[in-house]
């Protein structure tokens, strides 16, 4: 049991380093693209307004809540196939 409970507390530590490197990353990314729609509108009104709004969307949006799965989705797998392994017939 101890060994199981080491296992899933360094992978929480892995997966947790990971949702943050991919959190950053797509925040970026939306950054990015949000700044050159406002290059590519003809410069409409304050840029950092426009950037600081989209951002706003971003952090409410589906996207950004779907990067939960990071932790659902190699957990659920683990319990599994634990749950397999000690319940074969």
């Amino acid at each position: 049991m101890i060994p199981l409970l080491r296992g899933l507390l360094v992978m929480l530590a892995v997966l947790t380093v990971f949702y943050v490197a991919v959190g950053i990353y797509a925040a970026s990314l939306r950054r990015e693209a949000l700044e050159k729609a406002w290059e590519a509108e003809g410069r409409p009104g304050d840029r950092a307004a426009y950037v600081a709004a989209g951002m706003a969307a971003y952090r409410r949006s589906f996207r950004r809540r779907a990067l939960i799965l990071i932790y659902i989705l190699p957990l659920g797998a683990a319990a599994i196939l634990v749950y397999v392994m000690n319940w074969r017939d």
